[in-house]
């Protein structure tokens, strides 16, 4: 199957000498693949630690559930990445928990079964352990 591709003008006035471009609104076609290969990407800084497996695609449940992550790092129960120590942020955690329930409101109808599900029972798993931590 061949890739679809996309219009690309190029409008710039000067060339990457910058001389003055003499083609004006030259048209090429590239794919997608080959216009972002052929971006200057600089290289991530080595951390010294093993690369991490591949992302899930970006979705409404990983932005729900990444937020609830971070919940839940916030109150304490799972370790900063970085220090690898349980650390409390009781103001953050609850901040945390009001956006996912904003997210919650804000997109009431628009969701499927199962992002409704998510939504409701981490709100309620992240509500029940505030209470815990605060109480």
């Amino acid at each position: 199957m061949e890739e679809e591709g996309f219009k690309v003008v190029d409008k710039r006035r000067f060339t990457p000498e910058g001389e003055p471009s003499e083609i004006k609104g030259e048209e090429t076609q590239d794919s997608y693949a080959e216009t972002k290969g052929a971006e200057k990407h600089e290289e991530p800084a080595d951390t010294g630690k093993e690369p991490s497996e591949a992302l899930p695609p970006p979705d409404f449940t990983t932005l729900v559930v990444s937020l609830g992550a971070s919940a839940l790092m916030c109150l304490g129960d799972t370790p900063n990445p970085d220090s690898e120590k349980h650390e409390k942020n009781l103001k953050l955690a609850r901040h945390t928990i009001d956006i996912i329930e904003m997210l919650g409101e804000k997109t009431k109808g628009n969701l499927t079964s199962a992002e409704s599900n998510v939504i409701r029972d981490l709100l309620n798993d992240l509500k029940m352990r505030y209470v815990r931590v605060t109480g």
